[in-house]
């Protein structure tokens, strides 16, 4: 009795063994069995295959760009020697604030040309009335009329152009005028922005042929597209342009396309276009940054699916089609699927298989023969 018992034992051992699931396999009429209990902890969604608008694409590379009153390039409008510098790369400065202090022999002499020109203006004014009265009365010579006009409006001219460079630095000529020189003047901001470079050194010589710093405003940035020469045709404003940092797929900004070239490379075979930035994605990207992305060239209705419905398994494409369905588990028939084009979030079916409800959501974690 104690021997049949202990065989008894080890018999209904072995068949407990031999009936026991995992919470995913195949069922003898090669069905694919999940528990429920699977399908909830792995958020697995039901769904069907739906109509979707699917974008015609074509792929571009290219820069962010400032616009063309977003950038700009500070020189010296009066040469002279770097005193101090006030800004630092990367600085933020609103425009009218302080970038550099110049100062030097040439800045106070152009000063002191412009007091010379003013005093001799006065006396030569002076004498033009003088002369032009009595050039009035028939007393005065035609020849010492046209001489005294012909002096004073050069001197006029003279002096007009000195003291628009002076005003352009913001100077006083008033002052100047008078005698009283500056030792110094001061560039300003032309834009707000950052600052990109720095060029100019303390106790440099700089003339006006050079750039002390560049100033780009981060709000008017654009994208700058690349597009082949072939591609053109399919290219219009208007058209609807997303796009990343090179590599990084996850954060894809929008843009939209707003002038198209009209000239070719002739090296690259290619044609520069411009997107304006939308608003919201401006602060994510840097000027000169590279970016990849895809113009949107038109958009029809096909059937599609999430992405995350597709099963891959032996380079073939497939999705789980329910059968059946227990009180404890869901039952799925492995369908091979035709795909079209892919985006980022869903994928085209070129021939609509005869299937209700399928997993459009968790399946990755499913494991097909």
């Amino acid at each position: 009795m104690k021997a049949t018992a202990y065989i008894l034992l080890i018999s209904l051992f072995i068949s407990s063994c031999n009936h026991t699931k995992t919470e995913e396999e195949s069922t003898d009429n090669n069905l694919i069995e999940i528990s429920k209990q699977q399908f909830e902890a792995e958020q697995m969604e039901l769904g069907t295959i739906a109509q979707i608008a699917f974008p015609a694409k074509l792929y571009f590379s290219g820069y962010i760009k400032p616009s063309t009153n977003g950038w700009a390039k500070v020189g010296l409008p009066v040469e002279g020697i770097v005193q101090q510098i006030k800004v630092n790369v990367g600085q933020e400065v609103k425009k009218g604030d302080p970038l550099f202090v110049i100062g030097g022999n040439p800045f106070i002499d152009l000063q002191k040309e412009f007091a010379e020109s003013s005093a001799r203006l006065n006396q030569l004014k002076v004498d033009f009335n003088r002369v032009s009265l009595l050039y009035k009365e028939n007393i005065g010579t035609e020849k010492e009329f046209v001489t005294a006009q012909s002096a004073y409006q050069s001197e006029l001219a003279m002096n007009n152009a000195i003291k628009m460079k002076l005003e352009n630095i913001g100077l006083n000529v008033d002052r100047i005028a008078k005698g009283s020189l500056y030792t110094s003047y001061t560039i300003t901001a032309p834009i707000k922005g950052f600052i990109t470079d720095i060029k100019a050194v303390v106790g440099e010589y700089t003339d006006q042929q050079e750039d002390l710093t560049s100033i780009v405003d981060n709000e008017q940035l654009r994208l700058q597209l690349i597009v082949f020469e072939k591609d053109i045709a399919s290219v219009h404003k208007g058209q609807k342009v997303e796009f990343h940092a090179s590599g990084n797929l996850q954060e894809i900004a929008f843009a939209n396309l707003d002038f198209v070239g009209k000239t070719v490379d002739p090296d690259s075979k290619s044609i520069e276009c411009y997107a304006s930035i939308e608003a919201e994605y401006l602060n994510k990207y840097i000027n000169n940054q590279y970016v990849e992305g895809e113009i949107i060239l038109s958009s029809d209705t096909v059937s599609a699916l999430p992405v995350d419905a597709v099963i891959q398994a032996d380079d073939q494409s497939y999705i789980l089609s329910l059968e059946q369905e227990t009180d404890s588990s869901y039952l799925f028939q492995k369908i091979h699927l035709q795909e079209g084009r892919i985006t980022k979030d869903y994928v085209e079916v070129i021939e609509n298989p005869n299937v209700d409800k399928i997993i459009i959501k968790g399946a990755y974690n499913i494991m097909v023969d």
